[in-house]
């Protein structure tokens, strides 16, 4: 049972992910690895592909070993719902990991970038007892290091915090059609009738695997009533605090609102219906980033990916994943850096 001598801990969120991380401590953290891997192997610090067993039947493969520096065990295995209810089975309910801090990582990772990257934290630090601290205490002497941490904060913000995004354009321009193909489901109504949206619609999302709040809002132009000119309100005010995405109808071109838009640049323009026959692009206006066609459902996967690339490259972002070096994650962990290089 998770508890007492034994503490069975999922360090990974309980969620449709494709690994879950369990966590074995106490005195009888070898004894009930045992009992699961039941091949007479010893645990030890080399990662070994091992089948779990329990009353005689497999639960499933994972990657088992003791991590460097920790006295633990970690089993690596799929996330199912199915395998976790078997550990709980063999181990007992099992226990959720702190939130909070760097130990949060893994325990509210919820797509495979940001697992990734908890994972390749954790393993760096492994020989610092998983301490951040005691990592920049032993490069104090070492600058360089420390600005490298410093650099890969905002790529390790990136990755854990959702940035918020704003698409505007004139009505009917076809944002929400973009939307609908970014989330993969048909989440916003759309028609023929411009003006649709009304209130800002908006939703999470993963793209290029960096999370995202997308926000549609509604259309631009001249208000038809007190009802929409109220809407086009909300999408200013929701502007304001985003990354901001024009989205331009390809098919009608580059009018007085897209010009209004423009003059404070947007962080990407999109143009939309490239399915239609192309109006002229005025010389004096930048080409739009991206060039799309929302009609088929089918493109969404295609539009997700052109869209999150765009994205990662107007943000400086490398691609999401590991990081290649320890990284700061928040601003007490970047307050430590600047500390030790001004020291």
């Amino acid at each position: 049972m998770s508890g007492g001598a034994l503490r069975a801990t999922l360090l990974t969120a309980r969620a449709a992910g494709g690994v879950a991380v369990v966590e074995l401590s106490g005195p009888e953290r070898f004894t009930a690895a045992a009992r699961l891997l039941g091949d007479g192997v010893a645990v030890d610090a080399t990662p070994r592909l091992r089948w779990l067993w329990h009353a005689g039947e497999r639960i499933d493969q994972a990657l088992v070993f003791t991590p460097p520096g920790r006295d633990t065990i970690e089993l690596h295995l799929h996330g199912a719902e199915t395998v976790l209810r078997a550990i709980e089975r063999a181990l007992g309910p099992l226990l959720r990991a702190a939130p909070g801090g760097r130990a949060a990582l893994l325990a509210q990772a919820s797509t495979a970038a940001q697992l990734e990257f908890a994972l390749e934290q954790q393993a760096l630090l492994s020989p610092f007892g998983g301490s951040f601290a005691r990592f920049i205490a032993a490069h104090r002497g070492a600058p360089d290091v420390l600005r490298a941490v410093a650099r890969r904060h905002a790529a390790a913000h990136a990755l854990l915090t959702p940035c918020t995004v704003v698409l505007c354009g004139r009505k009917n321009a076809g944002k929400s059609t973009l939307m609908n193909r970014l989330l993969g489901r048909e989440r916003v109504l759309v028609g023929p009738v411009p003006g649709s949206t009304r209130d800002p619609v908006a939703e999470h999302v993963t793209l290029a695997g960096y999370p995202y709040e997308l926000v549609d809002t509604a259309g631009e132009g001249s208000a038809v009533d007190a009802l929409d000119a109220r809407a086009i309100d909300l999408g200013r005010r929701a502007r304001a605090r985003a990354l901001v995405v024009l989205v331009v109808d390809r098919s009608a071109g580059v009018g007085p609102v897209e010009r209004a838009l423009l003059a404070v640049p947007p962080a990407l323009v999109v143009a939309t219906k490239s399915d239609l026959p192309a109006a002229p692009w005025p010389a004096d206006v930048a080409p739009a980033a991206l060039d799309v066609s929302c009609i088929d459902p089918a493109a969404s996967a295609a539009v997700r990916e052109a869209f999150g690339a765009q994205l990662a490259c107007v943000r400086g972002l490398p691609p999401a994943g590991g990081l290649g070096g320890v990284a700061a994650v928040d601003d007490e962990e970047l307050r430590l850096v600047e500390q030790a290089l001004a020291g």
